[in-house]
């Protein structure tokens, strides 16, 4: 979509709201002020009113603001300002006695077949906008929802790429994370000295006698946050 669609379907929906504002406020006048206005006439206000309902919408969501929308908000501005232009043509004197006066001493039969062969135009331009509209959102929300999983295979792929990785080259590419002696000197600076006696539990256990007497290598200390490996590393280093 480009910017062009967006600024003309922004300017094609304030036109239309303008219109439908004023037509709104015309049709309401004149039922308001005679005896027998149709029934069908006086439902239709509403559906001005819903088509005003989603031109705001329009306007206040940009994933809505494309070409086929505006297409139709173009297409219900001409239709709402016919019916506008076809109820004010039809004018009477504020002064007149309109309270006394029936729908059938202003409007000609032709005239309300107009009229309400308008509203019904705006019955279907009002189903087709809202649906467009509701196709536009469940498509962007599930776009969203295919992003998200792609996301999360994403990630799942790399934690299975990560779990594949033999324990020697993760120990070596350990080596490379931190730089253990600043390391050290941050952790004693904030938490202070070790306590006596602590850690040593593991110069007791086997596998640390058996690699203290191997001709070398890497000694790996795992576990889960929080089980004191940074603090092992530094009882181990300061003794070795």
């Amino acid at each position: 979509m480009s910017s062009f669609d967006i600024v003309s379907t922004v300017t094609a929906t304030e036109q239309f709201v303008t219109v439908v504002f004023k037509t709104i406020k015309l049709v309401k006048s004149v039922i308001d002020q005679i005896q027998d206005a149709p029934i069908q006439i006086q439902q239709r206000v509403g559906r001005l009113e819903s088509l005003d309902s989603l031109a705001k919408q329009i306007l206040n969501t940009k994933i809505l603001q494309t070409e086929d929308i505006n297409r139709i908000l173009t297409r219900c501005e001409s239709r709402v300002q016919s019916l506008h232009d076809l109820i004010q043509n039809t004018s009477f004197e504020s002064h007149d006695s309109i309270r006394k006066k029936a729908w059938g001493a202003i409007f000609s039969l032709k005239e309300e077949e107009n009229i309400l062969k308008l509203f019904e135009m705006l019955d279907q331009e009002y189903t087709s906008l809202n649906t467009h509209i509701n196709l536009r959102i469940l498509t962007m929300a599930e776009n969203i929802q295919i992003g998200y999983n792609s996301i999360d295979t994403g990630l799942n792929t790399i934690a299975q790429a990560t779990d594949s990785i033999p324990d020697a080259l993760k120990c070596l590419q350990a080596l490379f994370i931190t730089d253990p002696e600043t390391d050290r000197a941050k952790l004693i600076n904030s938490k202070g000295e070790l306590v006596q006696g602590t850690c040593d539990w593991i110069a007791q256990k086997k596998e640390f006698v058996e690699w203290k007497a191997s001709d070398g290598g890497l000694l790996w200390i795992s576990g889960g946050p929080g089980l004191g490996k940074t603090m092992l590393s530094i009882y181990l280093i300061e003794r070795m």
